[in-house]
């Protein structure tokens, strides 16, 4: 279909798609005036896919498969329309003329859309699903890698949330182009009655019911789903006579060995902040640290409160980095620069130990992209993540899952130790700023400007360039620090449930459940009688008054 040696396209008329295909999807006006005309199709809410806010791609139910290794976060593209040019695509670089042919790259990419919306919209034979290619080969992802068994309903169920994505944004797309494709004869999006051109499609190939891959899959993937449930956990966790020691295949852990692993990255993010601040010691009372939480202006955070006077005092390790006689930063005027790299590679290993640190101490795992979510200090729409509260360093995980399956916020507060209450403590007030700093500096020493650089996002606790750290770097973190003390490598999916497992064996012995709301019972607390005298219910004033902190 392509002349490789010409680098050019042949004539179209040759290559023509299936007849009731073609007609399917090149159907419909050439102008928006006429798009206007078009004979408007509604549809009813209790038809669509997801009518009760429960068809969400990323919800896996209990599975917890976002701690996998896999990272499925953000693709970050630039713009909603494909831009081509030889840094975009040098794997496609074919020259016609000693130039590169743009244009063959564009028809390209819309033929390959055109094949993609016609696996979307292929019709049913005789009601059969199995007879369009989609349906059949979401089949062929229910085997093994080995083809010698079929993959559990919680394994298989994240390979059809993949294929239902990315149906929808092609179908999306094919309901309001964004921009006109020509070779398939597809019109550019209308300015008026989107709606109803979205509804079109909808009813189509996206309501559930509606002979369409799309629809069969869901259905699938929501019966995959009342199956999972049904299955054993993923993971099997075996203890010993006496409790100390709990095992899961070639895993053998005592409590005394998981104990070391929390004093590791609390013992090495104190080292190198000892390293880091020259020799600068400064009196930390973190009871004296005034936060306000109810604070949502934009930029704000603890180091920013007028009570707390620390916006300047990076500057005071600034000046220690510049004048001192041993790794200065800086000589006669002019930064050091392999000093300089090597302060800030040693910043970057202490950042590791403290989102280690945040992981395993404070309480139960978080999951790991809500500890990647984190910010340093407000922004416009969002809320910091780090406060001084008490007397420590606290974070607070805003849990998406929850949200996604009740459309209600579900926080988490995690009260960090004492220890290493104090590293991130000197971490965000005087580390990370010089180290930003440093980078700037750096930027305009080399003046090359970073391009996937994003200032928006620079208050991520854990980022680089802007771009919130991804599964995997933790997944290293852990199997490195794991197979140094325990002498086993384990990953951040496995540590998650080897936590729960202990924290079900250990902690519940210790623990005495309590009702905070109680105020009829033998056991109540005495201290209800102040709700009462107020008018209220326990549970009532603490939502009304906003107590407990807020």
């Amino acid at each position: 279909m392509f002349d490789v040696s010409r680098g050019l396209w042949p004539d179209l008329g040759n290559y023509l798609c299936v007849e009731e295909t073609s007609m399917a999807l090149n159907e419909g006006p050439s102008s928006s005036a006429e798009n206007e005309d078009e004979e408007r199709t509604g549809n009813n809410d209790e038809d669509d896919l997801d009518p009760e806010g429960k068809d969400n791609d990323g919800s896996d139910g209990d599975w917890d498969s976002e701690d996998d290794e896999l990272d499925h976060g953000d693709s970050a593209y630039g713009s909603d329309q494909a831009e081509f040019s030889e840094d975009t695509y040098p794997e496609l670089r074919i020259q016609a003329d000693g130039e590169l042919d743009i244009a063959a790259f564009d028809n390209f990419l819309e033929l390959l859309y055109e094949v993609c919306l016609t696996l979307c919209t292929e019709t049913f034979i005789a009601g059969q699903p199995g007879s369009t290619l989609l349906v059949y080969f979401s089949g062929i992802l229910g085997f093994s890698k080995d083809c010698q068994h079929f993959l559990l309903a919680r394994q298989y169920c994240p390979q059809l949330s993949g294929l239902i994505y990315m149906q929808r944004l092609l179908l999306l797309e094919r309901a309001l182009p964004l921009r006109p494709y020509h070779i398939i004869g597809i019109p550019q999006r209308p300015h008026t009655q989107q709606l109803e051109r979205l509804n079109e499609i909808r009813a189509e190939h996206m309501v559930l019911g509606s002979q369409s891959p799309l629809a069969e899959l869901v259905s699938l993937r929501n019966f995959g789903r009342t199956i999972a449930r049904t299955e054993p956990p993923s993971i099997l966790f075996y203890w010993s006579d006496d409790g100390e020691t709990v095992s899961n295949g070639s895993l053998q852990l005592t409590m005394d060995k998981f104990r070391e692993l929390p004093e590791y990255f609390t013992s090495r993010a104190e080292e190198l902040c000892g390293s880091l601040m020259y020799g600068l010691e400064p009196d930390i009372d973190l009871a004296s640290v005034k936060d306000d939480l109810a604070n949502s202006q934009s930029g704000y955070c603890f180091i920013k409160h007028p009570a707390n006077g620390l916006e300047s005092a990076y500057k005071e390790l600034l000046i220690r980095a510049y004048s001192s006689s041993k790794g200065a930063l800086a000589r006669d005027g002019h930064w050091r620069w392999p000093i300089v790299m090597s302060y800030l590679k040693q910043v970057t290993e202490l950042e590791e130990m403290l989102a280690g640190g945040l992981y395993v101490e404070g309480g139960s795992c978080p999951r790991v992209r809500e500890l990647f979510a984190l910010e340093c200090e407000n922004g416009p729409f969002t809320s910091c993540g780090i406060y001084v509260w008490g007397g420590s360093v606290v974070y607070v995980a805003r849990h998406h899952k929850a949200k996604r399956q009740t459309n209600r916020e579900f926080y988490v507060v995690r009260f960090l130790p004492a220890r290493l209450s104090r590293a991130m403590y000197l971490y965000l007030v005087y580390i990370r700023r010089l180290a930003n700093l440093l980078r700037r500096e750096q930027v305009g020493h080399s003046e090359i400007v970073q391009k996937n650089s994003d200032e928006r996002n620079e208050r991520l606790l854990f980022h680089v360039n802007g771009k919130a750290w991804s599964t995997s770097h933790l997944t290293e973190i852990l199997v490195k620090a794991t197979s140094k003390i325990w002498n086993q490598a384990i990953n951040v999916r496995l540590y998650r449930q080897l936590a729960i497992a202990i924290t079900e064996r250990h902690v519940r012995e210790v623990y005495t459940p309590f009702n905070r709301y109680d105020d009829l019972s033998s056991g109540a607390d005495r201290n209800a009688v102040f709700a009462w005298q107020s008018g209220h219910r326990p549970l009532q004033r603490e939502t009304t008054y906003g107590l407990d902190g807020a």
